[in-house]
C-alpha cells in the first residue's frame, strides 16, 4: 500500500507541474493583432483599443497572419572594437520592410544608408568609408521579458547567426577591413505594445544587444518607426 501511495503521489505532482508548464507556456505566447471591421454595430465595442469609425460598423482586433509592414529610422549606430580601436557605424536613415505573421513572428529586410565612421572620441574618419548600401535579411519573434512586456527579438537568417558582412574601405583609413561579420540576436523595446496605433516605434538599445563584430563585442542602437502597409491600427500582446 506504501508504495502504491507512492506512485499515486508521483503521478499527481507530475500532472500538476504540466498544468503549471502548460499554463506558462501560453501566458508567455505573443501575437500581433489589427482593428478590422467585423460587422453591424451591435451596440457596443468589443475591444476598447479599437474606436469606432463611423456609421454602424464595429471594429475588434483580429489576429494578424499575413500582413506587410514598412519602417524607416533617422540614425542608427553599431559600436564595436577593431584592431585595438573604438569604432562607431553610424547610417543616418534605413528603411525596413517585411511581413507579420502568425504567433508573433515576422520576416523582412532593411537597407542602411548615408553611412559615417567615427573613432572612440566621436571624430569622423573622414579617409574611411562603409561599403554601401548595408542591407540584411532578418526573423523575428515577439517575447516576454522579466516585468511582463512584450519586447520583439531580431536574428539573422543567414548561417552562424551572421547578420551582415561589413566592409570599410579608403586608401588611407587606418580601420578598414572586408568582409567582418556582425553575429548573434538583438532584442528591442516596443513601448506601446498594447495600444491601437497606426504607427509603433521600436526602440532598439545597448542592453538588448547580444552582437559581435569579429570577435569583438558589439552594441546597435535605433529607432524605427512602423507601420501596416494597409495602413490599419495595429498592436501586440
Amino acid at each position: 500500500m506504501p508504495k502504491l501511495r507512492f506512485i499515486l503521489l508521483c503521478v499527481v505532482s507530475m500532472t500538476a507541474i504540466g498544468a503549471v508548464a502548460s499554463t506558462s507556456a501560453s501566458a508567455a505566447a505573443q501575437s500581433y493583432w489589427a482593428c478590422q471591421n467585423v460587422g453591424l454595430h451591435k451596440g457596443h465595442w468589443k475591444n476598447a483599443h479599437c474606436s469606432e469609425r463611423g456609421g454602424n460598423e464595429e471594429w475588434d482586433t483580429v489576429a494578424i497572419t499575413e500582413t506587410r509592414f514598412e519602417g524607416t529610422s533617422g540614425t542608427s549606430k553599431l559600436e564595436s572594437g577593431i584592431a585595438g580601436e573604438k569604432l562607431s557605424i553610424e547610417c543616418l536613415k534605413s528603411t525596413t520592410k517585411g511581413t507579420l505573421k502568425t504567433a508573433g513572428t515576422s520576416e523582412g529586410e532593411v537597407r542602411f544608408k548615408e553611412c559615417k565612421i567615427f573613432n572612440g572620441h566621436h571624430e569622423l574618419l573622414v579617409n574611411c568609408k562603409a561599403k554601401e548600401p548595408i542591407e540584411f535579411k532578418f526573423t523575428d519573434q515577439l517575447i516576454q521579458n522579466a516585468l511582463g512586456e512584450v519586447e520583439d527579438e531580431f536574428k539573422p537568417t543567414q548561417p552562424e547567426e551572421t547578420f551582415v558582412e561589413l566592409t570599410i574601405e579608403g586608401l588611407l583609413c587606418a580601420v578598414k577591413f572586408t568582409n567582418l561579420k556582425v553575429k548573434g540576436t538583438q532584442t528591442c523595446e516596443l513601448p506601446s505594445a498594447e495600444l491601437a496605433l497606426q504607427t509603433h516605434t521600436i526602440v532598439c538599445t545597448s542592453a538588448g544587444s547580444k552582437l559581435k563584430l569579429g570577435k569583438e563585442e558589439a552594441t546597435f542602437t535605433s529607432t524605427q518607426k512602423v507601420n501596416l502597409a494597409s495602413g490599419l491600427l495595429w498592436g501586440a500582446v
